[in-house]
């Protein structure tokens, strides 16, 4: 199924806008660790938000066409 171009072009749209806010968030969150607390607190945020990832993965179910 192929959705319109309109539709497809706004959710790019969306999905980029939203990439960059999220990742100057990460950034930031990322500096203001290393600053305060060095380098182990800031590689302890990522090792979290990436097991956070994966286990939301785990319950993801392929879609059925």
């Amino acid at each position: 199924k192929y959705y319109p171009k309109n539709i497809t072009g706004t959710l790019g749209g969306f999905a980029v806008g939203i990439s960059g806010i999220v990742s100057m968030a990460g950034i930031s969150a990322g500096s203001l660790l290393i600053q305060t607390s060095g380098y182990h607190a800031s590689i302890n945020l990522l090792v979290a938000i990436a097991f956070i990832g994966a286990v939301i993965a785990l319950f993801l179910k392929p879609v059925n066409e």
